[in-house]
């Protein structure tokens, strides 16, 4: 089973490099993961392997009450802008109810 400072080292690369390439993030040319990602498949490389470019996972968001998903935290400032440009009293809503 190869791993990823295997490949790394194999490519030349550092490690941060071929687990960035690996997992779609960072600032990795769509070049450069291609060729960690072909590598890695066809040397049985058996971890996780995100496309480059592919969405990752929305993380949750840390707020002054705690941790709220992404989505919630989305939503959060949606409302906070639409309360500040009126939005809820055109509706016949009060801005307290923010």
């Amino acid at each position: 089973m190869i791993s990823q400072r295997n490949i790394a080292a194999a490519l030349g690369l550092s490690h941060a490099s071929v687990s960035n390439a690996l997992n779609g993030s960072g600032r990795t040319s769509r070049e450069l993961s291609e060729t960690v990602i072909d590598y890695a498949r066809a040397h049985g490389y058996s971890g996780h392997i995100r496309a480059y470019g592919s969405t990752p996972r929305k993380l949750p968001v840390q707020v002054a009450g705690g941790v709220v998903s992404r989505a919630t935290f989305e939503w959060m400032t949606e409302a906070l802008d639409w309360s500040e440009c009126g939005a809820f009293e055109s509706h016949g809503e009060r801005k307290e109810t923010v």
